[in-house]
């Protein structure tokens, strides 16, 4: 399987560039590896009379493994890629759902922006509606003032008052 062994070449790879960069690790894992290389080769000593007597039964083992390895690789299309492209897919799509969540929470910023710009002129219009109805019931009510009898002896005493400062003033 392409995933498992590209996967497994990965962590060999790791594993040996490791052991090249730190000296101490290497010292580390050559005792453990050459222990693990002794315990093999008594293992596989002493199971070789059992293996014998066993091969027929391991064999069906194995035909029943690869029969059920061969319907997961079906129903599991990615175990037949290498590792590289499931992690480039896999950050693909979740580059793209990060994007989609970016796109949906500035698209809901500006539908917010676009409402309170809303609201913040409704209110405007609101408001200098209110003044011009305002300015226009007192330009009303002084001109009625005005107009009438009374508004224009107001008039010509601050007419008068006017005059008299100016003579006033002139004088000294």
């Amino acid at each position: 399987m392409p995933l498992i062994s590209s996967t497994c070449d990965m962590v060999s790879a790791a594993y040996a560039s490791t052991k090249e960069s730190y000296p101490h690790i290497k010292t580390v894992c050559d005792a453990a590896e050459k222990g693990v290389r002794t315990l093999t080769a008594a293992a596989v000593s002493g199971a070789q009379p059992i293996l014998s007597k066993l091969e027929p039964q391991i064999a069906s083992a194995s035909e029943y493994a690869h029969r059920g390895l061969d319907k997961l690789e079906e129903n599991l299309p990615i175990l037949q890629q290498p590792t590289e492209k499931v992690l480039a897919d896999t950050k693909e799509l979740v580059s793209s759902k990060v994007s989609g969540a970016q796109e949906m929470v500035s698209s809901a910023k500006d539908t917010v922006a676009t409402q309170l710009s809303e609201a913040v002129d409704a209110t405007r219009g609101a408001v200098q509606s209110g003044v011009d109805k305002t300015k226009s019931v007192v330009t009303g009510g002084v001109q009625s003032v005005m107009g009438s009898r009374l508004g224009q002896m107001v008039l010509s005493g601050v007419d008068t008052v006017l005059g008299k400062s100016e003579e006033w003033a002139d004088n000294h």
